[in-house]
C-alpha cells in the first residue's frame, strides 16, 4: 500500500529558545540553601528580579561552586512561565565566598551580569559585590 500524502513535523518542533541576557542583583541575606542533596557544592539559591531586554523578570536560580574549563558553559538559564530559572557556576573558589557572604551578617549586594545563547547555556558571567550602603 502505497500513499502520496506528505506528513510533515515542523509544526510539531519547538521553537528555538532566544538568547537571554541581564543582571540580578540582590542582597547576601536573600541567599538561601535548601534541604536536598547535591553531589559537588552547596548550592545556594535565591528568588530576584533579574533586567533582562524585555524589562523585570524574576528568577529563580542557583549558586553552585564547580571546577570549570574553557568548553564546560558557566551553568544555564531558562524562560518559564513565571520568568526565567538558571544555575550559575562560579567556580570553587567564588563558591567558597558566596557562602561566606550567605552567613555573614553584614549586608552585602551580590550582582551577577550573565549571557546565555539560544541553547540556554550561559557563555558569560560577571560576579561582583559591594557593601550595602547604610542610610
Amino acid at each position: 500500500m502505497t500513499s502520496d500524502r506528505v506528513i510533515t513535523l515542523a509544526d510539531r518542533r519547538s521553537a528555538k529558545s532566544e538568547a537571554v541576557s541581564g543582571m540580578v542583583s540582590f542582597s547576601n541575606s536573600a541567599l538561601r540553601l535548601p534541604f536536598h542533596k547535591v553531589e559537588y557544592a552547596p548550592r545556594w539559591t535565591v528568588t530576584a528580579l533579574a533586567e533582562i531586554g524585555e524589562g523585570q523578570r524574576t528568577i529563580e536560580a542557583s549558586i553552585v561552586g564547580y571546577a570549570l574549563d574553557e568548553e564546560t558553559p558557566m551553568g544555564w538559564v531558562d524562560r518559564t512561565e513565571a520568568g526565567l530559572a538558571a544555575e550559575f557556576m562560579v567556580g570553587v573558589e567564588h563558591a567558597e565566598m558566596i557562602q561566606a557572604l550567605a552567613l555573614s551578617p553584614i549586608p552585602f549586594i551580590i550582582q551577577i551580569e550573565f549571557s546565555a545563547d539560544q541553547t540556554g547555556a550561559v557563555r558569560s558571567l560577571k560576579l561582583s559585590v559591594n557593601r550595602e550602603q547604610q542610610t
